[in-house]
């Protein structure tokens, strides 16, 4: 009945996607890639109807966010974290700006936790998963019930084991590496307590606190140009940090309060997260290009928001008013060559922002109504930089990062922007069964600074302006066959003004060779439409299908994107990264049921076409293929047991999070590295392309009382 299109799974869907993160549900959604970005560990490149922020660097804000709780997450990093007990994940495509604000011009996930009651009951999960050179190991569990009359209590643990799924070919190349012949290792765990006091029927407040850690090796990345050509999921690197990880403190605070015709609702939040990393960004086994880093971020926010019914039903209405700060520290390390040339750099970045928000729907009569919003949002940023010149921060002694270290500032800057977005629409409603709506709606994403200053010149480059984006969208929801069939249906037309892109060009005054501009590159033009169908074919079979399709079109250019040294119709001509032209979902699911418990069989398809991960479209990544399957046996007097084997990616399709090409400066020659032990000559130009496992073949055991 909402008129907006998204997609949202319950924990019973997760349960049977074999959900650990948001990377999970990557391919089910039309026109959506949840995945990460690959230079670190955590770091989300979220794209939704086309746009996204491929760019690690954590002062650039994404264009789709992610709220956990209620909180917005101030950076990329730190997103794409294990997840367990979660209550529901809702997908929401296109501006979502009126309720949530800024960085979510193509969209928002928002993820929920599972909250306390009376009734006491306990889950526990526990996940063998195969199919690479080591295994992984996963176990959950949470316990809840009631304190007291009025207060109760839910305590959640999680742990999970991931002992490398990839063979690094270079420990058997050359055995002088000191190297396990394993990479990806990785183990996190978290435990999140939380509470829920119910002093009356009209009050609630609830408190969740979560610390988690993550420690291991950074993604495993593959040299695409030199080796492999993304055909396989072969691995060979000299170079594999194994301290790479985050350590992540939340607390939550949410108030609810029903009264006169609403509920005023409070939601409060802090988060402090710590992460080190590292990586071989040459991908190979010789001693090219190995990076390392730190990044420090501290946050809070507050939204406080009135939302109810009133005029007799007439109107259903929410208004609020939301206050953040977020506090940013971070650097970065190249070495090249040995050290032959070593720099450090980053920098330090303080963000306030306040809004004003409102978003209603008035209701003609009982098939009419207007959808009218509006949200005025003011927000502030100040920043120090770091140059990436030289040992600026400590130098190669401290390399790789263990802590965040102290650096000298080489400039500082500052802005401010002011925005008001809104949203204006229809909702007809056909009959009980079927409504179609159709709304104007124009959101924002923050202007801000790139702290990667990788030109030494004592200046740093200019503040970038908001990523402004107007969308004219028509969707129809409707119920067939007496509710059997749910169909979900859009089509919607994007006019970007002022896109926020990160380009890489050409500098041989930059370490490394290449200079990374955050710049507002080009207006343009974004057509699309999307369909999800549920369909109960008998009490036993239910089939699910979705597909989306998106065209893009730049209509003006004001960056030299394919570097070749102007903006021209040349660069009009250039794909737009990360956008894919099609992406498709289907499943079968299939009941048998039996005397002591239930059989049900699942099987999906997932299709995404081939993308550029760079707007110079030197970089591509081809588009996967994901065939997965799920047998699961519950039984019990309420199906309590279940016992489930699963495969993931049956058709062993390397999927690369990114593709970033590497500058000739640090790929050499092939008569200085010769041949590899590979039987390949080394290519001088190569990518970087972190890869995410292939076929995978586990068994799990959950258990609900």
């Amino acid at each position: 009945t909402v008129p907006v299109a998204v997609t949202a799974f319950n924990d019973e869907q997760l349960k049977a996607l074999g959900f650990n993160s948001v990377l999970d549900i990557s391919f089910s959604i039309p026109n959506v890639s949840l995945d990460e970005i690959g230079t670190g560990r955590g770091v989300a490149s979220f794209s939704a109807r086309g746009l996204s922020a491929t760019s690690s660097i954590p002062s650039i804000d994404p264009a789709v966010a992610t709220f956990v709780d209620g909180i917005y997450l101030s950076t990329n990093a730190g997103t794409v974290l294990d997840m367990f007990d979660v209550e529901t994940i809702e997908v929401l495509r296109g501006p979502q700006g009126t309720l949530f604000g800024r960085n979510v011009t193509g969209g928002a996930v928002l993820v929920r936790s599972k909250r306390p009651s009376q009734e006491f009951e306990t889950d526990v999960l526990a996940r063998f998963e195969g199919g690479g050179e080591e295994p992984s190991y996963t176990l959950g569990a949470a316990v809840q019930g009631g304190l007291s009359d009025t207060l109760s209590a839910r305590l959640v643990a999680y742990y999970r084991d991931d002992q490398g799924y990839f063979e690094n070919l270079a420990t058997e190349a050359d055995p002088t590496l000191d190297l396990s012949v394993t990479i990806g290792e990785n183990d996190n765990w978290f435990i999140r307590p939380s509470i829920l006091w119910e002093p009356s029927d009209t009050v609630s407040v609830w408190l969740k606190y979560e610390h988690a850690e993550t420690e291991g090796e950074q993604p495993p990345p593959q040299n695409q140009g030199n080796f492999f050509g993304q055909k396989d999921d072969d691995i060979s690197v000299n170079y594999v940090p194994d301290k790479a990880g985050y350590e992540v403190d939340f607390l939550v605070g949410e108030l609810n309060w029903d009264v006169g015709p609403g509920t005023l609702t409070n939601v409060a939040g802090w988060r402090s997260q710590d992460s080190i990393g590292g990586n071989d960004i040459d991908a190979t086994r010789f001693e090219r290009f190995s990076s390392g880093g730190a990044t420090e971020t501290r946050m809070w926010s507050n939204e406080l928001r009135y939302a109810g019914t009133t005029g007799n039903g007439k109107l259903d209405f929410t208004i609020g008013a939301f206050y953040y700060e977020a506090d940013l520290r971070y650097v970065e390390q190249r070495n090249i060559f040995g050290g032959v040339v070593f720099a450090e750099g980053g920098g330090e970045q303080e963000t306030k922002s306040f809004a004003i928000f409102t978003e209603n729907e008035y209701y003609f009569d009982d098939q009419w109504s207007v959808l009218f919003g509006l949200r005025y949002s003011n927000e502030e940023k100040d920043a120090d930089f770091v140059e990436i010149a030289g040992p600026a921060c400590g130098g190669l002694a401290s390399f790789p990062l263990t802590s965040y270290p102290d650096c000298t500032f080489s400039s500082s800057d500052s802005d401010e922007w002011e925005t008001v977005g809104g949203k204006l629409g229809l909702q007809y409603k056909i009959n009980e069964d079927a409504r179609v709506y159709a709304h104007f709606t124009r959101g924002y994403r923050s202007g801000g600074f790139n702290l990667r200053d990788t030109v030494p010149d004592g200046t740093n480059q200019e503040a970038y302006d908001e990523e402004e984006m107007d969308v004219l969208e028509v969707g129809i929801k409707a119920d067939f066959l007496d509710g059997r069939l749910r169909t979900n249906a859009a089509i919607f037309h994007n006019w970007a003004e002022d896109l926020q892109r990160d380009v890489n060009t050409a500098n041989p005054n930059a370490p490394g060779g290449v200079q990374q501009n955050t710049a507002n590159t080009a207006d343009a033009k974004i057509f699309g439409i999307e369909f999800e169908g549920t369909w109960l074919v008998t009490e036993n079979l239910l089939l699910t299908a979705g597909f989306g399709h998106l065209d893009f079109e730049y209509t003006e250019v004001l960056f030299d994107l394919n570097g070749d040294g102007v903006a021209d119709d040349a660069d009009e001509d250039q794909k737009f990264p990360r956008l894919a032209d099609w992406t498709l979902h289907a499943s079968i699911t299939y009941d048998v049921p039996l005397e002591f418990g239930n059989l049900t069989a699942r099987v999906t398809y997932d299709h995404r076409d081939d993308v550029f991960f760079t707007d110079s479209n030197t970089t591509p990544i081809l588009g996967p293929d994901m065939l997965g399957a799920r047998l699961a046996l519950s039984f019990g007097s309420a199906g309590q047991y279940e016992v489930a084997a699963f495969g993931r990616n049956l058709l062993n399709h390397i999927v690369a999070a990114g593709s970033s090409e590497i500058a000739a400066s640090v790929s050499a020659p092939d008569p200085f590295f010769g041949t590899s032990s590979l039987g390949d000559d080394l290519d001088p130009a190569g990518t970087f392309s972190p890869i995410n496992p292939g076929r995978i073949i586990g068994v799990e055991l959950s258990v609900e009382l």
